[in-house]
């Protein structure tokens, strides 16, 4: 068999064995090489940690919100009790007595709507959030009164803190009247008109 001692054959033969060992060694580096940047693989491991990070930041704001958004609410219902006490002092002492069942009606209703509208602003909008709103109007027409038995100086039966009971009964008799039940009731309708208004929003 002259062939197999020919040796320009064996060495087509061994070249052709190398070559073709060289491309199956490459073929395997591809088949490793797109394994290792295999697109969906990069995005679904990214999109598993976009799913971690969102349910942390979930919990976080669980944990903080309520509080947060409670704290904001007293913060801008605060500041409604002191414009609207200030504005009903100044309805009583700048304004005049002219329309006043008019006048104090529609500060009562306003300030019904501002509280309400601070529970809003802070996404309290339950039950809770509407008795707080309903409260904080109350507490505004209250201090509004006191500023004006203040006016232009205090009666002299509030003069003395020493019995708080008395003095407590004292202030009633002299800032609530029965008109003031309208107004609590106005107060009242403003705030859940304006709760109403959100929820078409």
């Amino acid at each position: 068999m002259p062939y197999l001692s020919d040796p320009s054959l064996l060495d087509d033969g061994d070249e052709n064995a190398a070559a073709a060992k060289r491309k199956a060694i490459a073929a395997t580096r591809r088949i490793v090489d797109d394994d290792d940047s295999d697109p969906q693989s990069l995005d679904g491991d990214a999109e598993e940690g976009s799913i971690v990070d969102e349910g942390a930041t979930a919990r976080n704001e669980s944990k903080s919100g309520p509080l947060t958004s409670w704290t904001k609410a007293l913060i801008l219902s605060t500041a409604i009790i002191v414009i609207g006490a200030f504005t009903w002092y100044a309805a009583e002492r700048f304004v005049g007595p002219n329309q006043w069942i008019v006048k104090f009606s529609t500060i009562a209703w306003l300030i019904g709507m501002g509280t309400a509208t601070a529970m809003i602003g802070a996404g309290r909008i339950g039950a809770t959030g509407k008795i707080v709103a309903a409260l904080a109007a109350m507490v505004a027409i209250v201090l509004g009164k006191a500023l004006i038995l203040r006016y232009p100086e205090l009666p002299p039966e509030l003069m003395q803190f020493a019995d708080p009971a008395q003095w407590a009964r004292d202030f009633a008799r002299l800032a609530i009247k029965p008109i003031d039940g309208l107004f609590a009731a106005l107060t009242i309708m403003g705030a859940m008109a304006r709760f109403i208004l959100s929820q078409r929003e």
